[in-house]
């Protein structure tokens, strides 16, 4: 008799266990986290698409080193006089804006170029118009899709589920860009920081 009471109490007892497992695992299945503030994207790599909850999906479509770059007025990039030679570090971001509002995604803005972990240098950025146009090859006449920078006051917000394409970069001397410490890029927009390293 002592062992069927027995044997019914650890039944019972499973049974209350496993409903009990069940429910929590069902309440914890519902929970959503909520973006934190500011949101780190840390080591961005070139292909890759990073997705912030209603903020955008950011694409790193490219990253470049330029020997010069020229603005969308036709100026060189300032910060050195051409006595110092310097290259440009450019990153290139498309952005789809997965909020209901058109976004500004340059409406609070900074760029940055960290090299040796203390030494900053002031970036810049720039919106991008892409559209398809007939290029000129040395052998072909093609459709390609082009970039053409936008000026400032042309500077448009991202209507939703729509895609910005945007270019962050930072002059800096040729001298960092062959040394070996380490050198990486910061972009802030608004709340989002995403660092890009050229080195580790």
């Amino acid at each position: 008799m002592k062992k069927i009471l027995l044997f019914v109490i650890l039944v019972m007892l499973l049974s209350f266990t496993s409903s009990f497992a069940q429910a929590s695992k069902g309440n914890f299945e519902n929970i959503r986290i909520p973006r934190c503030s500011p949101y780190y994207l840390y080591d961005i790599k070139t292909g890759n698409e990073y997705t912030i909850d209603n903020w955008g999906i950011i694409n790193v479509a490219e990253a470049t080193e330029w020997d010069e770059y020229w603005n969308s007025k036709g100026y060189r990039s300032p910060g050195y006089d051409g006595v110092i030679e310097s290259d440009s570090i450019v990153l290139t971001l498309n952005i789809t804006n997965n909020t209901y509002v058109p976004k500004n995604y340059l409406e609070n803005v900074s760029v940055k170029i960290v090299y040796n972990n203390q030494y900053e240098i002031t970036g810049w950025w720039h919106q991008l118009k892409a559209s398809y146009e007939y290029v000129y090859d040395l052998w072909t006449y093609e459709e390609q899709l082009v970039y053409k920078y936008l000026s400032e006051s042309d500077c448009m917000k991202i209507d939703p589920f729509y895609q910005g394409y945007y270019r962050f970069g930072a002059t800096v001397p040729d001298y960092i860009i062959k040394d070996n410490k380490p050198l990486y890029l910061e972009v802030t927009l608004g709340d989002v920081i995403m660092t890009y390293f050229i080195r580790k």
